[in-house]
């Protein structure tokens, strides 16, 4: 199936003549509060105490520093190539997190949102990512305590039901997972994600399987998401492991 730029990513898209379609991606509802739609979730676990705020000997950076920095496609996959942006919920002044949702944060003094695909396979790579940078520590730091707030309210699991979107369109039901940890890379301070969605189709499973990542230091905001459809039978494991080695590529080229 080739990549339709028209849809949202996440979202299980058919037509009604022909359910037994694969997961379609869909991208976050913009502007959305935290939280993750569907019927019965299981509760979200309590917000940890914010840590800290940034180190004084955080670097400030410069709209020139942090654009030069940002990794071209082919250090991402060689067969990335560039794409509108339709990721629901990824823009200049939101990135998103669990399940149809996305946080808005307030308006950087630059930003810069892209998103690339491999067409070449169904279940090839796909990348989307967020980098803002502020006026200064504190701002950006309001910024990724908002983004971080919201992610650890998202509930770790549940189900979003079918709907039809249009006249001969269903967006699939799915089942969905969600887990986050607290890391650091080189100096950046990170919230790190996955989320998992599965819709099943004539009696097959199709899961979509992304790692969504939020990182602060200094005046700067960077958000990434990985993601890729699995095949059938195959676990997400190797997704996380590949979404750390390009943030560690990306982190260490702006310093």
């Amino acid at each position: 199936m080739r990549e339709q730029g028209r849809l949202r990513k996440g979202a299980i898209i058919v037509s009604a003549h022909a359910q037994a379609s694969l997961l379609v991606m869909s991208a976050l509802l913009a502007g959305a509060t935290a939280g993750c739609g569907g019927d019965g979730p299981e509760a979200a676990p309590k917000t940890p105490a914010p840590p800290s705020t940034a180190s004084p000997s955080a670097p400030t950076y410069t709209k020139a520093q942090l654009k030069s920095s940002l990794l071209p496609p082919q250090d991402i996959d060689k067969n990335l190539r560039s794409r509108s942006i339709n990721f629901q919920g990824l823009s200049k002044q939101s990135v998103p997190t669990c399940s149809d949702s996305s946080v808005r944060v307030a308006e950087p003094q630059w930003s810069s949102v892209r998103q690339f695909a491999d067409t070449s396979s169904l279940y090839a790579t796909r990348y989307a990512q967020f980098a803002a940078v502020y006026d200064d520590a504190a701002s950006a730091q309001r910024e990724f305590d908002k983004i971080r707030t919201a992610a650890h309210k998202c509930p770790t699991k549940g189900h979003v039901d079918s709907e039809r979107v249009s006249e001969n369109r269903i967006r699939l039901g799915y089942d969905y997972t969600w887990s986050m940890r607290e890391d650091s890379i080189t100096g950046w301070r990170l919230l790190r994600s996955s989320l998992e969605k599965t819709a099943k189709a004539a009696g097959k499973s199709n899961t979509l399987s992304s790692a969504i990542d939020y990182g602060i230091r200094g005046n700067a905001l960077i958000a990434s998401i990985y993601w890729k459809r699995l095949p059938p039978g195959k676990s997400g494991d190797s997704i996380s492991k590949e979404a750390t080695e390009i943030l560690t590529k990306q982190l260490q080229k702006i310093g």
